[in-house]
């Protein structure tokens, strides 16, 4: 004898059911659909279910309204007492059941809001760390090329000692694999990328971090001793590892 569950959306104040969202009293129509308090919308709904009785009962939950819960009888027979307590009834367990519901999408909303902004703050701490390693970086590479260049200008200059010529073209692969080795460590620390764990080898990545760092702790009169022996690889996220071994040696320095 009851109707479907369905949601309306009315104006507080408005209509039999805005009243008693307002007013927090309880309603009972004995016929439904010749009230002349009945909105559009929900006179539609009454007039499609073939509505009669209706009881609209207020949904509270500490002291506040957070809506109304309505229920229809196909037949003509009145609510009793008894129904539209259990109707009240079921009203003030669903009041602390959406509150609670708000209270939890309210929540995640939050934290979705802080774990964002954690995650932006984070990116502009890694840019700022890339600017400076950057403006350290080039000064280096700028020195590692003007020697390396030196070095191949003499090769050319001396063809006729094998031995010099070996030496020097030596020196200008160490020089031109260090150089680019620091830049592919810039990038891989630059390059945005989503969390992904794989193995890890902890020497080389610390490695790595020291070639970025080296140039500023050189200009600080830092030096720098490494007793680094192979340990077993670590599932970790490359570009983490570098941030906080990054971290350390900021802290340290």
């Amino acid at each position: 004898p009851y109707v479907p569950e369905r949601y309306y959306v009315g104006t507080v104040g408005e209509g039999v059911i805005g009243r008693v969202a307002e007013s927090g009293q309880t309603s009972h129509l004995a016929d439904a659909s010749e009230s002349p308090d009945l909105l559009p919308a929900a006179r539609a709904v009454v007039e499609q279910e073939g509505i009669h009785a209706l009881v609209c009962v207020p949904i509270r939950s500490r002291g506040r309204i957070l809506g109304v819960l309505s229920l229809g009888r196909r037949t003509p027979e009145l609510f009793t007492e008894a129904e539209i307590a259990l109707v009240e009834a079921s009203a003030n367990q669903i009041g602390p059941a959406l509150e609670n519901a708000q209270l939890a999408s309210e929540t995640r909303r939050r934290l979705e809001e802080i774990k964002s902004a954690e995650s932006q703050l984070i990116e502009r701490e890694k840019l700022s760390t890339v600017g400076r390693l950057t403006a350290g970086l080039v000064h280096e590479i700028r020195n590692l090329l003007t020697a390396t260049l030196s070095h191949a200008e003499l090769a050319l200059k001396a063809p006729d000692d094998p031995a010099k010529t070996r030496q020097r073209l030596h020196i200008v692969v160490k020089q031109t694999s260090r150089a680019a080795r620091m830049l592919q460590n810039l990038l891989q620390f630059s390059r945005p990328h989503s969390m992904e764990r794989r193995p890890c080898r902890l020497e080389d990545a610390i490695r790595g971090v020291l070639e970025l760092e080296g140039p500023e702790l050189q200009r600080n009169g830092v030096r720098v001793v490494t007793e680094l022996e192979p340990v077993p690889l670590v599932s970790a996220d490359d570009g983490q590892i570098q941030q906080v071994l990054l971290n350390l040696i900021q802290n340290a320095q």
